[in-house]
């Protein structure tokens, strides 16, 4: 469990600056800190929107070369801060990651505003995953579309099949972002088509609507009812 007895007998050198490591006088003889290995010289210059600081408490992240490549951490990062207002972030993500993919979620929507949401938008999207609990699954957001008229793009799913067919909305593959892109880019390219599928699922929703459906609903009560 010796550290040191890990070490070369000769020269272990290190790149970390002796102030960066831990307090301990537990190193041999031979090992040396030496770092750090570079200067400012062989540094790109960087354009930076200066104009943008705004004088409040500036958090700037970066990542080492093993986590610079990792989206999730970024989006972590921006997660965790999105509700302080009162806070800059600088993201420090190199060339492995494009800007446009860590996304600044907006605050939620208030309840009574989320009409008028949906009637400025033009599709409304459910990429509900698959998995036991979703299989048979009639997602609330999907009725809320189609009640306001939006195309709907939907995971295939069995429980949304069940009651919407491909003349009612368009689906995608359930976790892929490929077949979502191309779905999304399917229905751009033909808006009066994606109008009708709108259209049609209007109709198929009624058809299933409480208006439809009260009838039902108190024949099974009278039925209950006569038997007990």
């Amino acid at each position: 469990n010796d550290l040191s007895s890990t070490l070369s007998p000769f020269a272990s050198i290190t790149q970390t600056p002796s102030a960066f490591d831990f307090e301990s006088s537990h190193w041999p003889a031979q090992f040396h800190h030496t770092g750090p290995f570079h200067d400012g010289e062989g540094r790109k210059k960087v354009d930076f929107p200066w104009e943008r600081l705004t004088g409040e408490p500036l958090i700037y992240a970066s990542m080492g070369t093993i986590l610079n490549g990792r989206l999730d951490v970024f989006r972590t990062i921006v997660a965790a801060l999105a509700k302080h207002k009162d806070l800059q972030l600088v993201l420090s993500i190199g060339d492995q990651i494009d800007p446009q993919r860590i996304d600044i979620s907006r605050e939620p929507v208030p309840f009574e505003r989320i009409p008028a949401e949906l009637a400025a938008s033009h599709v409304g999207v459910v990429p509900t995953l698959h998995d036991h609990f979703t299989e048979l699954l009639l997602p609330v957001k999907l009725l809320e579309y189609v009640h306001m008229g939006l195309p709907v793009l939907a995971s295939r799913l069995p429980g949304i099949s069940s009651y919407f067919g491909e003349h009612d909305l368009s689906e995608f593959t359930a976790g892929d972002e490929h077949d979502l892109a191309r779905a999304i880019e399917s229905l751009c390219a033909d808006p009066g088509a994606a109008r009708e599928r709108a259209a049609s699922a209007t109709r198929r929703l009624a058809e299933i609507g409480w208006d439809s459906q009260r009838a039902r609903y108190l024949s099974l009560v009278d039925e209950l009812v006569a038997r007990a």
